[in-house]
């Protein structure tokens, strides 16, 4: 049987590799990869061939005249997964693997016969969604647990720390909240950034900040982020291109964000680390934000608040404490804790 596998963006690359790597024996599948954007330079370098996808999902299934179709999201509109799934609907079985709560991206309107969730509540939320949305073709959701994370327990997380802190030219003691952007067509994104940025200036000893600019919208902010701590009088490190995520993940204290997957990451590191690495603070101090990750994403916080893995924080006034808070050692230890559960 012949699997039409793709990938667009950067965080669909670990789930994607995991797969390939776990059927690459097999002798009952044949793959073949398929890749455009940030996702087709990422699996290059990691040693895959991956097909570069133009812009013709239908000569591209005519050509490989695959048994079934498996893809990734897309975060924001449409690339090679979702033409591919519009394309293949009714020919051939469709899969996608889904990497957040309820993610269906149906810019094009079709769905994947069946997504790949992380847990029964993904499976929950991913059904409930396609009827609420009035999706015409039926859709099932079967939880599988998140592929990439397979491979954190091979990890030298202490190693990670030390060469984070190295590179981003740090004290040995010093306090790093890092930030995880995301897309700023999310409405509100920077404001919260700058929100942010307010309320570190508070704190003292002011925390060493890690900017990680999301790879496929890092130039797209309407002012650099890291420019934008910089003239705050904020010492900043730009790790945006440089080293892994999980390197930064492990690097700092605190991690905030506003809903990026890069907490789930940041979840899992913990849960196979010796020793609390940190917390998670959700930043949600623009109700734009919130009402933008209801809409396409069916939750307003992230889901694993409610397992003690992080805190949402949505006024700004209150923020500078929430900070203090979350870089106590008494949130890193609950923090660890819950992660082992």
């Amino acid at each position: 049987k012949r699997i039409l596998v793709s990938a667009r963006d950067p965080g669909a690359v670990g789930h994607v590799s995991v797969f390939l790597d776990r059927i690459k024996g097999s002798s009952d599948f044949e793959t073949v990869l398929v890749a455009s954007g940030t996702a087709y330079e990422h699996l290059k370098s990691a040693g895959y061939q991956p097909r570069l996808f133009t812009s013709d999902a239908g000569s591209l299934l005519d050509e490989i005249r695959p048994d079934a179709v498996l893809v990734s999201l897309s975060s924001f509109g449409a690339g090679v997964d979702e033409a591919l799934l519009a394309t293949a609907r009714g020919k051939v079985p469709t899969f996608a693997l889904q990497d957040f709560w309820g993610d269906l991206n149906l810019t094009l309107g079709v769905p994947a016969q069946t997504y790949l969730v992380l847990d029964s509540y993904a499976a929950r939320l991913t059904e409930e969604r396609s009827r609420k949305l009035g999706v015409q073709h039926s859709v099932e959701a079967i939880p599988v647990g998140s592929l990439k994370h397979f491979r954190y327990a091979d990890l030298d997380l202490i190693k990670l720390r030390a060469t984070g802190r190295k590179a981003a030219g740090c004290h040995p003691d010093e306090k790093i909240v890092a930030f995880f952007a995301q897309s700023p067509e999310i409405p509100g994104h920077d404001e919260i950034f700058e929100h942010l940025l307010d309320s570190l200036s508070q704190i003292n000893p002011q925390p060493f900040l890690i900017v990680r600019g999301h790879p496929k919208f890092s130039a797209q902010h309407r002012k650099p982020l890291v420019q934008m701590a910089r003239e705050k009088g904020l010492r900043v490190h730009d790790a945006t291109n440089q080293l892994t995520p999980e390197t930064w993940l492990s690097t700092a204290d605190l991690i905030t964000t506003c809903y990026s997957i890069s907490a789930l990451d940041h979840a899992y590191l913990s849960a196979f680390s010796p020793s609390p690495l940190g917390t998670t603070l959700f930043v949600m101090t623009d109700p734009r934000c919130k009402q933008h990750m209801e809409a396409t994403c069916g939750v307003s916080s992230f889901p694993l608040i409610e397992r003690g893995l992080g805190v949402q924080i949505e006024s700004r006034q209150e923020l500078p404490d929430a900070l203090r808070e979350r870089l106590s050692p008494t949130a890193a230890k609950a923090y660890f804790e819950a992660s082992k559960s």
